[in-house]
């Protein structure tokens, strides 16, 4: 017993990683959502925050496609219980879609109608819908 407790005397803190602070930016951009930071590990699930106050969790391991139409279109093809459309619509989405194909994403809220004053060039998430998925 004695040598493992010497063992990990002599060793401690070479099997664990330490992650630096995020570095701040001076010029950030509010987004309407959160990535995780560099260094994180990706999430196992992703939250929609609805703006009337409904929270719904996903799996990232039920996303089976995420198409980006335009900047402001990005659609989620879930396969969970139910086959699953989700549609995002807003502006400057295509980072968003960018983040949601490398599993990065831990939460996406909808902008709610008291937020006021949002610059035309920030993203903004207008609505998230929900539909059944049907192949054509």
């Amino acid at each position: 017993m004695g040598d493992i407790a010497r063992d990990f005397d002599e060793n401690s803190g070479q099997n664990t990683r330490s992650f630096p602070p995020p570095t701040p930016t001076k010029s950030r951009v509010w987004k309407p959502w959160l990535e995780t930071r560099d260094g994180e590990m990706p999430t196992m699930m992703f939250q929609l925050r609805l703006s009337d106050g409904k929270r719904i969790c996903l799996n990232y391991g039920d996303i089976r496609e995420v198409r980006c139409h335009n900047a402001g279109l990005v659609e989620l093809i879930v396969f969970s219980a139910t086959k699953l459309l989700i549609r995002i619509e807003g502006r400057h989405l295509r980072e968003l879609a960018d983040l949601m194909c490398c599993g990065l994403i831990r939460w996406m809220e909808e902008s709610s109608p008291r937020r006021v004053n949002v610059p035309e060039s920030s993203p903004e998430i207008e609505r998230i819908e929900f539909d059944k998925f049907s192949e054509k």
